[in-house]
């Protein structure tokens, strides 16, 4: 009952009241049993039917550390618990509320305490010790925190963070599973292109730019095992070829939402560079021996030619975006 009078937004309890309270949850929280989160959740969820406003109440009940508590110290305590409780459907929208609340507040301490866990996939793949990067069933774990965390669209500071720190390993994966026979390729794909989709227009255009030119990427294999389950190594001896590689790479671009002005900039930046004087660019293609340079300029003329046949089916996004295209011409 007081539980539920703390967490109701229309009974205006008395300050004594709210404090107790408070101390009475704080004890329980960060109880060394490590149950404390789900004893109140039961105990909230028993009572009272599930909605919106309710996972708001409790996730900002969870997210607030205690005044008398250092936040690594809080966070330290119920890491375990949020890890836990991630993957138990019932309770999972609360924490990934909570998670997300913590790390606008908090963003060192959950990263070293929190993503360390939950982003281990990624972690393996930035610093591979060995060459398997995960199991089947640690990538589908991952695939489903990872979705959830980011699918809350009021918040974006996760989303900021994968993509400004882990973008490499990103594609190394979507590369990977795209060429399995893994069912996880959709649910990973459907993660890329809510990444995407959440990145300002200029910033895309020059991480795609990095993708085609500037990122060496680890060739990775998601197969099989002798159980018939897959897993995701690091195979040192093969590469990607280069037809399926910008076949990936379109495939994601077009996956963006609202992707039509996007799709034409990278077009005409694209058509730019490989029209440009190797004198006037001296930093980006024609610096490299004649090899790469070679390479580059088939990945550009690759790239082209799936967007050409996109937008001559598309002729009205091109209409759309004449002045892009105007400025270009003028360059």
């Amino acid at each position: 009952m007081l539980l539920n009078r703390l967490l109701s937004t229309t009974i205006n309890s008395p300050s004594w009241l709210k404090k107790r309270c408070g101390d009475i949850l704080t004890s329980i929280l960060i109880h060394p049993n490590n149950h404390g989160i789900r004893q109140i959740f039961q105990t909230i969820f028993d009572s009272t039917t599930p909605n919106d406003r309710l996972y708001t109440s409790m996730s900002q009940i969870l997210s607030t550390c205690p005044k008398d508590i250092q936040p690594e110290e809080y966070i330290q305590r119920i890491k375990f618990q949020l890890i836990e409780l991630i993957h138990d459907k019932r309770y999972m929208p609360i924490i990934c509320i909570s998670i997300n609340q913590l790390f606008k507040k908090y963003p060192k301490v959950i990263e070293k305490e929190i993503f360390s866990n939950l982003f281990q996939p990624l972690i393996s793949c930035q610093n591979p010790l060995s060459e398997q990067i995960c199991t089947e069933e640690q990538l589908n774990l991952f695939i489903d925190d990872l979705y959830n965390l980011i699918s809350i669209n009021s918040y974006e500071q996760i989303r900021i963070y994968l993509y400004e720190n882990y973008l490499k390993e990103f594609i190394n994966i979507y590369l990977a599973l795209e060429q399995s026979l893994s069912v996880l390729k959709i649910k990973f794909f459907n993660i890329l292109t809510i990444l995407f989709s959440s990145i300002d227009m200029e910033i895309c255009i020059d991480y795609f730019e990095k993708f085609l030119f500037h990122m060496n990427f680890f060739s990775l294999k998601f197969l099989p095992n002798d159980s018939s389950n897959f897993n995701l190594i690091l195979e040192k001896t093969s590469e990607y070829s280069l037809e399926i590689f910008c076949q990936l790479i379109i495939k994601l671009l077009f996956s963006i939402e609202n992707n039509e002005r996007l799709v034409v900039k990278f077009f005409l930046h694209l058509l730019q560079l490989l029209v440009t004087d190797k004198n006037l660019n001296q930093s980006f293609i024609w610096t490299e021996n004649e090899k790469q340079t070679n390479i580059k300029q088939l990945k550009i003329m690759e790239i082209l030619k799936y967007i050409m046949e996109y937008l001559t089916e598309h002729i009205d996004i091109f209409i759309k975006n004449v002045d892009d295209t105007i400025k270009v011409i003028q360059v």
